[in-house]
């Protein structure tokens, strides 16, 4: 059976690479996308990365300690009796701290390492409830201490102002007249 529909055209062709002096042909430059540049205060890309991690930690920490005490039969003051528990806001608030901790890690704030310390603070304080469980308020204080730690190593992965240039032979140098 003979159609007589005319076949579709081809695609376009490509123009022809450039070449260079020797005449070896060159690939046209690849896209790539240019970030921003860090700001004085924000945090490296790595010690972001430590940061962020840092303080996933401290969540999960919190979750480690949530079926420990399920475990073994004890709860922290924030969790309370398994036949009892606290409304879900109650549950929530040793959670918050790290977690705004964490989303200023994520955007890139400045201030990420100083809202660190003092989601630790915050974290460490919850060991106040617990000392009628002296295990868990060791618990409780080791998980904000490690926050502390991770906030107060990441200060020293901040961003620095970049130095005044120093004088050229062409141009005078600061003197004192004194």
């Amino acid at each position: 059976m003979e159609t007589t529909d005319e076949p579709e055209p081809a695609a376009a062709i490509p123009p022809p690479p450039t070449a260079d002096e020797a005449g070896w042909p060159v690939a046209p430059a690849p896209r790539v996308a240019v970030l921003p540049p860090l700001l004085p205060g924000q945090l490296s890309p790595g010690w972001r990365m430590v940061f962020i991690t840092g303080w996933i930690g401290v969540l999960a920490g919190f979750g480690a300690l949530w079926q420990a005490g399920r475990l073994a039969g004890i709860a922290p003051w924030w969790l309370g009796p398994e036949t009892n528990l606290r409304p879900i806001y109650v549950i929530a608030l040793p959670y918050i701290a790290p977690l705004i901790a964490v989303v200023f890690g994520f955007i890139g704030s400045r201030w990420a390492c100083y809202v660190g310390i003092a989601a630790s603070i915050i974290t460490a304080a919850f060991a106040l409830g617990d000392l009628h469980f002296p295990g868990l308020a060791v618990v409780d204080a080791l998980i904000g201490t490690c926050g502390l730690f991770a906030s107060v190593a990441c200060l020293g992965g901040r961003m620095r102002a970049a130095p005044e240039p120093l004088p050229t032979a062409t141009e005078p140098a600061l003197t004192s007249t004194i």
